[in-house]
């Protein structure tokens, strides 16, 4: 199933048209981790005018519960303010999917 991700800042983020996010499928007890590539052609990354908000679309696993993090251990293109500050690993994300 396609998602896009929207995420609001309260400061401006700097616009990269390429960056990681750990998720985490949870099946059962079984934790299943992966890091993912999203970039501005294959993820339609889009950003607002004021830079606080990013829209983007990923592919979800079927899994009774996901969690998406970014900055985690082994991204290695981090989303970060425009004065360099990484966002906190444990922000929130909104998901909404599109039928």
């Amino acid at each position: 199933m396609a998602l896009p991700e929207r995420r609001t800042w309260l400061s401006r983020i700097e616009e990269a048209d390429t960056f990681n996010l750990s998720m985490i499928a949870f099946n059962e007890d079984r934790e299943i981790r992966s890091t993912l590539t999203v970039t501005k052609i294959t993820n339609r990354i889009a950003w607002s005018n004021d830079g606080k908000k990013l829209a983007f679309t990923i592919n979800i696993p079927p899994s009774k519960k996901i969690k998406l993090q970014p900055n985690w251990w082994g991204c290695k293109t981090p989303l970060k303010s425009r004065k360099g500050i990484m966002l906190m690993v444990f922000s929130k994300v909104e998901l909404v999917a599109i039928p």
